[in-house]
């Protein structure tokens, strides 16, 4: 009876230290799936920059709209371009194309960009949602355009900008307008152009929004022809976490299982 008990004892031990195991590892998983910050980026709107036709020497690209703040040798002129939301997600960043006008040269102390997102109001650009001034941004010298500006052809800088946000910014389903501008001040005879831009078919609206009335931008128009070059990147959540719950209650589940089976 003795070495009969003991074995039973042992058998108890085992189903116990199973059990327990099985609990810490569906807590495991549980605890796991709260903590997951997993995301994925996608891009929301994609609207590469107009190119010549013929790439030579001699082609040429229209002239770009501006959006600077310190109109050195241009009238201030702030620019919004409009999108669409298929889903909520959280804007993440920002690329554009552009340069400077007319001396191709980058402000000394460096650019100085904002970003405004607004509502769409009855296709016009609407209240703010979030605001963000000097911007964290990154620019690389991507070659040089030959652009027809208003008194000829001028060979100016081109960059690739990317605007990386403070923190993503969270946009349900719906239509949007995000505005952007630069500040160059300290930088003579040189405003901030945004080069032209081919529509994205799925999530671009035809047209943009400009205004000359300061900064923000209030008292906008719009100009229903033309598009921006711009990227939109957004963050969204990865199914990881759900996953992780699945897997702690199917732990559950089959610890309960087994002991209905003992039983």
């Amino acid at each position: 009876m003795s070495n009969k008990g003991g074995i039973m004892k042992n058998l108890a031990a085992k189903n116990l230290l199973k059990s327990s195991l099985c609990i810490f590892l569906a807590l495991l998983f549980t605890a796991v799936a709260y903590l997951q910050p997993v995301s994925a980026e996608t891009t929301i709107l994609s609207q590469s920059r107009i190119m010549p036709v013929n790439p030579s020497p001699n082609d040429t690209v229209g002239a770009s709209p501006y959006s600077d703040v310190s109109p050195e040798s241009l009238p201030l002129q702030i620019l919004a371009e409009n999108f669409v939301m298929n889903s909520a997600a959280s804007i993440s960043d920002i690329t554009l194309w552009g340069g400077y006008w007319w001396q191709s040269a980058p402000p000394l102390s460096g650019d100085n960009f904002t970003v405004i997102f607004h509502n769409d109001s009855g296709g016009s650009v609407g209240t703010n949602i979030y605001s963000e001034f000097n911007v964290a941004t990154s620019r690389a010298n991507i070659g040089s355009v030959k652009q027809q500006w208003w008194g000829g052809v001028t060979t100016t800088t081109e960059y690739e900008y990317t605007l990386t946000l403070a923190n993503p910014v969270p946009l349900g389903q719906g239509t949007y307008w995000v505005e952007v501008y630069n500040n160059t001040t300290g930088n003579p005879n040189n405003d901030w152009f945004w080069r032209w831009g081919n529509l994205d078919a799925a999530n671009g609206i035809d047209g943009l929004a400009w205004t000359d009335t300061g900064t923000p931008g209030t008292n906008w128009n719009v100009d229903a022809s033309g598009n921006l070059a711009m990227k939109i990147n957004a963050v969204v959540p990865e199914p990881v976490s759900s996953s992780l719950f699945i897997v702690g209650g199917a732990i559950l589940g089959f610890k309960r299982l087994r002991n209905k089976r003992s039983n």
